[in-house]
């Protein structure tokens, strides 16, 4: 009884989740500190599932409520390697070299959106620290004041611990290799149906963040492209 009651509590949540979805894709999001731009990526933002083989689909468990969220942005960065035909650039190809999927990390804990949030996070850190995570390479490998733990990542993915919850990033070029998708996820561990209330929120927030760090991102990859420019 306990199985199928669990079952059903993860169909609502899903279910939930995808009426949340179509909810958010309605409503104009009038977030006084969004810039037009912010506001141009938010709305082409779609919800999918969990890519097949990417670390999110492997950390998330079937009692786990999981989503996530992409967006594809027109031209690939200054940085990425050229493509002389679409068909020559895989789809799982990294689109920030050489620093891979850090440089969207380091772009998404300092992006506006998540301003308010690492306040929060800067208070807490004062009076709780996680401890490592088992088996951790580096123990020290962390992000938004030590509470985000990188738990695995390769070079067009990272998926962030924080006990009971974790963060998942993948930035790659596209299949034309003109484009680059950005992706964002969540995994929350052992949930049932009482999270069904904190779904609309969490979408719309979760949008709102990837929103504000992509733009952050391209701004972030401009700045390295015209510094590289300058240092010629």
């Amino acid at each position: 009884f306990s199985e199928r009651s669990g079952e059903r509590d993860i169909k609502a949540t899903r279910e939930e989740s995808q009426l949340s979805n179509r909810r958010s894709e309605n409503q104009e999001v009038n977030a006084p500190n969004m810039s037009s731009n912010t506001r141009r990526i938010f709305q082409k933002i779609r919800q999918c599932a969990a890519p097949k083989g990417s670390l999110l689909e492997k950390h998330g468990a079937k009692w786990d409520y999981i989503d996530c969220f992409t967006v594809r942005r027109g031209e690939a960065p200054s940085s990425s390697p050229p493509s002389s035909t679409a068909s020559a650039v895989p789809a799982a190809k990294p689109a920030f070299a050489p620093n891979g999927i850090r440089s969207f990390a380091d772009s998404f804990y300092s992006c506006a959106a998540f301003y308010p949030e690492s306040w929060v996070l800067w208070a807490v850190s004062h009076v709780y620290t996680l401890p490592p995570l088992p088996n951790s390479n580096n123990p020290d490998d962390r992000y938004g004041y030590g509470l985000f733990r990188v738990l695995e990542e390769n070079e067009s993915e990272i998926i962030l611990d924080s006990e009971g919850t974790q963060t998942w990033m993948k930035v790659v070029l596209s299949e034309d290799g003109h484009s680059v998708d950005y992706s964002f996820g969540s995994v929350v561990k052992h949930t049932n149906a009482d999270i069904n209330i904190l779904i609309p929120p969490h979408v719309l927030y979760s949008k709102i963040l990837l929103a504000s760090a992509v733009a952050k991102s391209e701004t972030d990859t401009a700045e390295r492209s015209q510094d590289a420019n300058k240092s010629e």
